[in-house]
């Protein structure tokens, strides 16, 4: 692998990171000021499946399945008429909701 590629893929990995562990932080506190913010739990669910994309130094998604789950089930009990919630669990339970 050349320099110019490594040093590419270096780089969004590097923005991946910041843009994935930056956006967490902020959920986590918006749902903490609002725990009925059914929007803020989506967000928590998505930033929690980007850990897993597949650059350096990302988590393994049998870790943060559970996690995503969670937020994902807790956006559900919040309002469970709007789509986004009920795609999410399904693209979650089709994806990981195996034996």
């Amino acid at each position: 692998m050349n320099q110019v590629l490594k040093a590419r893929i270096g780089a969004e990995a590097i923005i991946i990171r910041t843009l994935v562990y930056g956006k967490h932080p902020l959920f986590s506190q918006a749902v903490k000021k609002d725990p009925q913010f059914t929007l803020a739990y989506l967000g928590l669910a998505d930033a929690w499946g980007s850990f897993g994309t597949s650059v350096p130094g990302s988590v393994p998604g049998v870790k943060l399945y559970p996690r995503q789950l969670a937020a994902a089930l807790k956006a559900q009990k919040s309002d469970d008429n709007l789509p986004r919630v009920h795609s999410l669990l399904a693209s979650l339970y089709f994806n990981n909701g195996y034996d």
